[in-house]
């Protein structure tokens, strides 16, 4: 059975210089605008390799958006997931993904 957990966050008007995730407060992901530099580590990754994908893009009215998604998410993705942008408080959310016949996940 597979899970995906889809993580979203609407940022400001104001195109933010730098954005980051945290997993677990490790940074998972950066895009730094003013370098042009978009960087993802190993984001939460099992012994397959598969991996976090994270998505920061600007649409028609001007907002910042940035997209987590965790494919087919197992036990060790579970915990807590932070995003933040320059100029703005984080925000977090605990991510708790069971395991059993039929993969679940809350938050």
């Amino acid at each position: 059975n597979r899970s995906d957990v889809p993580l979203r966050l609407l940022q400001s008007i104001i195109p933010p210089q730098l954005v980051t995730w945290h997993h677990n407060d490790k940074i998972i992901y950066y895009k730094d605008a003013t370098a042009s530099k978009e960087v993802s580590s190993a984001a939460p990754e099992d012994e397959n390799g598969r991996r976090a994908h994270i998505v920061t893009d600007t649409d028609a009215s001007d907002k910042t958006h940035s997209r987590l998604l965790i494919t087919d998410a197992t036990t060790a993705d579970s915990g807590n997931y932070t995003c933040q942008a320059s100029h703005t408080e984080p925000d977090s959310v605990y991510v708790f993904v069971s395991s059993g016949k039929e993969k679940k996940y809350r938050y």
